[in-house]
């Protein structure tokens, strides 16, 4: 038993093989004083969920809060939409007391502090005598059934959290998932009435996410909403069935793209991309760090190729993924090989002033498509993906014919000059004003081509 919940607890932890030797040690030493750092400041941060009603989960990598900045003033700045009102408004958040956030950090790690707590630090604040209690027994019962300890540790974990909550109802606001904390969370929140469970999605999902969402939806007592990414990007039924919407369609909000316009809802799209309109790939990732040396960016590479030599003056660009290294030598080796340039802009803001779009799998390709942009997915496994996601876009599906695909698709592209359009469908279904520097929205425009 011992080794499986010690296995259990290195595995949350997320410790790296690659972690050796004195490093390894010096690592865990330093989780261990944040960790009881944060034990030691739990009953400042118990008395401020006392005023709390609203709970949010961010991710610091994707959307950072700013200095001093207070939970209120963060989600209004990153909870921007597609409406006139923000996510704080939508929700009530302006008027609803103090709203703690929370970092999701990898495995066990603690936040930043205790005015940038983690998922650790509140599960330390709210475990007090009777949670305890609850956790034990859940635990001793579960082992008692022959439960892995492992497994028993989750279940009695959210057993006592599922209690908590019904004592001390919360709403949380989920801006990041994809943790395996933050859906403990919310797996124990979910189970009580009185509370409300938002998810701003950030992505599409693969077919294989549809059964833990259908799971969510079927054992959720809670008020669940979903509030989409960009409006029209289709998800599973049951998430469907729950998006945020109004008299006049979906409600949108773009967390990480707000996270990078400190104010208002404008973009100034670089006059370079307006008279470039690049034929734009958009890298994908992988578990493995090693995304560089995979078949997968050899397909991408391949594409390099194919457009140079079928558009050999046109400017083609190379958004890597934000996960991957962008000064990787075997990438920055393909690009200049090719002609391409690593794009220096933020993807969404490539996409906007983009001919075509290219790549395999990648949320943002379909940000694209919905912004009115001519998409071409390379062969891969379709099949992960939703068909309503799929007629967005040309679906190449035989590595023999790619080429004969591409010259086909890109003789479709080469009178995608007006950007009015963009400006127009980028306000609906993001609420994002796009503009020039010289205030000009087309090429057609003899200022645009001077």
């Amino acid at each position: 038993m011992r080794r499986d919940t010690g296995q259990f607890v290195r595995s949350a932890a997320g410790n790296s093989a690659g972690k050796q030797g004195w490093h390894r040690v010096v690592v865990q030493v330093r989780r261990v004083g944040r960790l009881v750092d944060s034990w030691r400041s739990r009953r400042d941060l118990r008395a401020r969920l006392a005023r709390s009603r609203w709970i949010v989960l961010y991710a610091p990598s994707r959307t950072p809060k700013g200095a001093g900045e207070d939970g209120r003033t963060f989600v209004r700045r990153v909870g921007r939409t597609n409406r006139p009102e923000g996510l704080a408004e939508l929700f009530d958040l302006s008027e609803a007391g103090e709203i703690v956030t929370l970092q999701v950090r990898a495995g066990l790690d603690p936040g930043d502090g205790p005015s940038d707590p983690g998922i650790v630090e509140f599960l330390f604040a709210v475990f007090g005598t009777r949670e305890i209690a609850e956790f034990s027994f859940a635990f001793v019962r579960g082992l008692w059934d022959r439960q892995r300890p492992a497994f028993a540790i989750l279940v009695a974990a959210l057993s006592a959290m599922e209690s908590h909550f019904r004592r001390h109802p919360n709403d949380f606001l989920l801006i990041t998932s994809n943790s395996t904390l933050v859906e403990l969370l919310r797996l124990a929140v979910i189970r009580v009435e009185a509370c409300k469970c938002v998810e701003v999605l950030h992505g599409i999902a693969s077919v294989g996410m549809k059964a833990y969402y259908d799971f969510i939806e079927s054992q959720s007592r809670a008020r669940l909403v979903y509030v989409n990414l960009i409006a029209g990007l289709v998800h599973f039924q049951s998430i469907q069935r729950h998006l945020l919407v109004d008299e006049t369609g979906e409600v949108a909000a773009n967390c990480q793209l707000w996270s990078t316009i400190p104010r208002g809802k404008s973009i100034c799209l670089p006059s370079r991309l307006v008279r470039e309109r690049p034929l734009v790939i958009v890298g994908g990732t992988a578990a493995d760090p090693s995304y560089f040396a995979s078949p997968f960016f050899d397909a991408e590479v391949r594409l390099m190729a194919i457009l140079r030599a079928m558009r050999p003056e046109t400017a083609i660009c190379y958004c890597p993924h934000p996960a991957n290294d962008r000064e990787d030598p075997r990438m920055l080796a393909a690009v200049n090989a090719h002609g391409v340039e690593v794009a220096g802009e933020p993807t969404i803001l490539v996409l906007l002033g983009a001919r075509a779009a290219f790549g395999q799998f990648s949320t943002s390709l379909f940000e694209a498509a919905l912004l009115g942009k001519p998409v071409f997915l390379l062969p891969f496994d379709h099949g992960m993906l939703l068909p309503e996601l799929l007629a967005l876009a040309h679906v190449s599906c035989r590595e023999d014919d790619l080429e004969r695909e591409v010259g086909e698709f890109l003789k479709i592209t080469c009178h995608q000059d007006d950007l009015l359009p963009v400006q127009r469908v980028s306000m609906r279904v993001l609420g994002l004003e796009v503009r020039l520097e010289q205030g000009v929205l087309s090429v057609r425009d003899p200022a645009v081509r001077k």
